[in-house]
């Protein structure tokens, strides 16, 4: 076990494989999860109980993302392994911690890379105490890692999904500024007017994308760019002026 902060361990479960010097697989699987509601009234089981159902679903937090895909690569070696497998030829190195790796799944990866990509790693909790961290430490260093299996989503059969690529988010953050007065009149360069013409642009944008995802079987959402208002905060009036500010994903 690692901990490069207190409280956010890594753990490190190798098997060695029969040519030690050849670059590792490694399974990761974050541990940090979304919270659960206060009111256990938007469960259908308590989020704490781990129930399975009669049809062998297991409800509670965290099951889909992603302790799911963890406990497969555990089951998957531990089959392989109670039917007689001998060693891998490569060192396979399962490993659970806070926050994932963007981009990684499906790639071979040279340990520069792996310390560019540690910039774009964050899952529920953000990987600056977690993934970064890691990738900087020097038994990070010592995995030798060339191949690595990420998150991805689990099945109901025996087709498994492997995904070489995620979307890459934009936060966009627009202030927009303008002339403030009574309400009795038509103030000209407002806020208001401006952030209208703003949403609109956007939102045109995403009507686009859409219907080009709609009318072509052939794409995926992963093959447009996906446009989502998030938040309005509240217009606030300082020196006469008013000021809307528009974040957008």
């Amino acid at each position: 076990m690692l901990q490069c902060v207190p409280g956010k361990p890594f753990v490190i479960m190798t098997l060695r494989g029969r040519n030690e010097s050849l670059p590792s697989v490694m399974l990761y699987s974050h541990t940090d999860v979304v919270p659960a509601p206060f009111s256990e009234e938007c469960w259908k089981f308590a989020p704490f109980e781990a129930v399975k159902d009669v049809d062998g679903k297991i409800y509670g937090r965290g099951t889909q993302d992603m302790k799911s895909i963890g406990i497969q690569y555990v089951e998957a070696l531990r089959r392989l392994l109670g039917r007689g497998q001998q060693k891998f030829l490569r060192t396979v190195h399962i490993v659970w911690g806070p926050g994932h790796f963007f981009f990684s799944a499906l790639t071979l990866l040279t340990t520069a890379l792996f310390f560019f990509n540690k910039l774009f790693l964050e899952e529920e909790v953000g990987g600056a105490d977690g993934m970064e961290k890691f990738a900087d430490d020097p038994k990070f260093a010592k995995l030798n890692v060339g191949f690595v299996l990420d998150e991805g989503l689990p099945t109901e059969n025996d087709t498994f999904k492997v995904y070489f690529a995620d979307k890459c988010p934009w936060w966009v953050v627009v202030c927009c500024r303008g002339q403030a007065g009574h309400g009795s009149q038509f103030l000209e360069n407002t806020a208001g007017e401006k952030l209208q013409r703003v949403i609109n642009s956007f939102m045109g944008f995403r009507e686009e994308q859409k219907k080009l995802l709609e009318s072509n079987k052939c794409l995926k959402a992963c093959d447009v760019v996906t446009v989502n208002l998030t938040k309005i905060e509240l217009a606030e009036v300082m020196r006469r002026n008013s000021r809307a500010v528009f974040r957008q994903m």
